[in-house]
């Protein structure tokens, strides 16, 4: 008997039910973004002053004493300058990260009753928050690196748009990935050549002092 595919029948998450509990209005949502930013304290973006004035009269604000300056759970965030409830931010983050295989534009906006250019706007910004490259530690210990190549099968495109030199990696675009062993993590970049210098510098991005590497090229 087959395998049942893994990551399909076992895997944990929020249903639809759970979401909307968790997220029933903006109060509620709000709490929970401060309970995750702020744990203990709340804390300025700004001057990092932790003495600030609680919210008056059901404002979203604080106010620190050190800047002078008002503040709330969206300052310094993607959040900030949005006029898009807190609830829909946080059901649009859970509905981004648990769809395997991504999330569209025109769904999003149907599940959330807003324009599809606000949630072209939601989904900019989140995924530029997911994209976490320029703060993450380099890769310490045994990796593997390949690459492979991305592109439509030549026979199936349109006439007009065949490569006359059909064969192998001819009209394709580079994609190098490097995993670490111990971790299971991975990342890629998407390359205009595959070549040993452009090699050397995607591992220079992501790994630190050249530990052994295992690479396994695509002829």
């Amino acid at each position: 008997m087959p395998a049942r595919a893994p990551g399909k029948s076992h895997r944990q998450g929020l249903t639809i039910i759970q979401l909307m509990d968790l997220f029933p209005s903006e109060d509620a949502a709000r709490d929970w973004f401060e309970a995750n930013r702020w744990p203990d304290i709340v804390t300025c973006p700004r001057c990092q002053f932790d003495r600030t004035s609680a919210p008056r009269n059901g404002s979203m604000s604080y106010w620190c004493a050190a800047c002078r300056k008002r503040l709330s759970v969206r300052t310094g965030t993607m959040m900030e300058y949005s006029r898009i409830p807190l609830h829909k931010w946080a059901i649009a983050m859970c509905m981004v990260v648990t769809n395997l295989k991504g999330i569209s534009s025109m769904k999003l906006h149907r599940e959330l009753g807003v324009t599809q250019k606000t949630v072209w706007f939601l989904l900019h910004r989140i995924r530029e928050a997911m994209d976490a490259s320029a703060d993450t530690p380099l890769f310490v210990g045994p990796v593997e690196v390949d690459e492979m190549y991305v592109g439509g099968i030549e026979s199936r495109k349109h006439a007009s748009k065949r490569n006359p030199h059909n064969r192998g990696t001819v009209g394709k675009t580079p994609v190098f990935g490097v995993k670490k062993r111990t971790t299971v993590g991975v990342r890629s970049e998407v390359d205009a050549q595959a070549d040993s210098e452009t090699m050397v510098a995607f591992l220079d991005k992501h790994v630190a002092e050249y530990p052994t590497i295992r690479y396994s090229p695509n002829q």
